[in-house]
């Protein structure tokens, strides 16, 4: 494991400094990445483009809280089978960690766009922001499967103690997300489509980065599906540890959506205004 090291004969202090400054940068990167989409998207003067992220915002809540549920359990089963010397149950759990992200990426881009109308009816969307709502939901839905594999890898490859490894995948994707923002918005015009086309490509680049890490690199994370095989049910331990985690991302999506709700009786431009405050408070919740 490559910081197995600092834990069994270095210093106390240093591996604690080595493991916990990345991801204190983690958090300084979450920050400027929940920002982008909201600064670039509010210099088209458009509140209905403005109002169309707030409005999908919940669906990535969810995305989110399905990749922390996954990625928190698989990163702390795997860390203890690491720890436990058995290699072959750590590969169970980190395939089956990384396969169940898949499927679950598949299913809710199939679903939800099948179901794309009701969901922008149920998250409140408003007469004026209805296309820009669409447009933005339609891509970002498409790119399921690489939003929650981004975020599921960034943890999962925590487990082997990977942490600069982590760090640079989760910064090469705001980077990549931060480049194409104002390219994409204000170039060419695309509105709340290059919002979202921009966040897809952002994990797109991420996942690519951990995949290559893990095929050339790693210890114990492993793609190959064989291993998930081997012992399906243990998937339940994984989502029985990271549900807790998983919770607080949902329910703070239907708090979302619930606001949305009772605000579209006032307005495409009360749901911007609510957007911008939640973006200024989101940056006291993270530091």
């Amino acid at each position: 494991m490559e910081n197995e090291k600092y834990f069994k004969s270095g210093p106390v202090w240093k591996s604690i400094f080595m493991m916990a400054v990345p991801s204190v940068v983690i958090i300084l990167v979450m920050i400027f990445y929940n920002l982008a989409d909201m600064f670039f998207i509010a210099m088209l003067e458009d509140t209905s483009q403005v109002a169309a992220i707030s409005l999908v915002g919940p669906v990535f809540s969810v995305f989110a809280a399905v990749a922390t549920m996954v990625g928190n359990g698989g990163c702390t089963t795997i860390a203890n089978a690491f720890g436990a010397k058995n290699l072959e149950e750590g590969k169970i759990y980190a395939s089956l960690s990384i396969w169940f992200t898949i499927i679950c990426g598949i299913l809710a881009s199939a679903l939800l766009l099948l179901a794309m109308n009701p969901m922008l009816e149920f998250l409140g969307t408003t007469t004026d922001a209805w296309e820009s709502a669409k447009e933005y939901y339609f891509v970002l839905v498409a790119g399921a499967v690489f939003i929650l594999l981004g975020n599921t890898l960034a943890m999962l490859v925590r487990a082997e103690g990977a942490v600069k490894e982590s760090l640079i995948g989760n910064i090469m994707g705001t980077v990549i997300n931060l480049v194409l923002d104002p390219v994409f918005i204000l170039v060419f015009r695309m509105g709340a489509a290059g919002a979202a086309l921009a966040t897809v490509l952002g994990n797109v680049a991420t996942t690519i980065y951990f995949f290559v890490y893990i095929l050339h690199k790693a210890n114990i994370i492993t793609l190959d599906i064989r291993y998930a095989m081997k012992r399906p049910a243990a998937l339940g331990r994984i989502l029985a540890i990271g549900l807790p985690n998983g919770i607080g991302s949902v329910l703070s999506g239907f708090a979302s959506t619930f606001s949305n709700q009772l605000l579209a009786g006032y307005g495409t431009s009360a749901i911007a205004a609510m957007a911008a405050a939640g973006k200024g408070t989101m940056i006291l919740i993270f530091w």
